[in-house]
């Protein structure tokens, strides 16, 4: 996944400047030219990438050096999550290897779930006595 950050020059004179990253995980990375000398009034396009190969929480500093105000640093964030994840209902889930849950299960879930209402609704009734 790549983000775009746009430095714009609201100054008067040129700003020369640039963007480092500093990630200890190594998850994001910088897209393309980091530097930017800027006139009046222009842009210039900073893009990071996410691409985490594991999963959890991963931060990283993104810092821009330029002009009087510098510098300015910004955290990144992001969450590597496994695309293959499987999950569970009342414990019926895929096979390793398969995508979605067979009819069997699908009708074992219903099954298990109108248990639990009718369960539920008798339980009621004698709470209510």
């Amino acid at each position: 996944m790549t983000f775009t950050c746009t430095v714009k020059n609201i100054g008067t004179g040129t700003l020369a400047g640039a963007a480092t990253l500093q990630d200890p995980s190594g998850m994001f990375s910088l897209v393309g030219a980091s530097n930017y000398n800027l006139t009046r009034h222009q842009t210039a396009e900073i893009q990071v990438r996410f691409a985490p190969i594991d999963t959890g929480d991963f931060a990283a500093t993104l810092t821009f050096i330029a002009g009087e105000n510098s510098p300015i640093t910004v955290t990144l964030r992001g969450v590597g999550v496994d695309p293959h994840k499987r999950i569970g209902i009342l414990g019926c889930a895929p096979a390793p290897g398969r995508r979605s849950v067979s009819w069997a299960d699908v009708l074992a879930i219903l099954a298990t779930l109108a248990a639990c209402l009718v369960a539920g609704g008798a339980y009621r009734r004698r709470a209510a006595r």
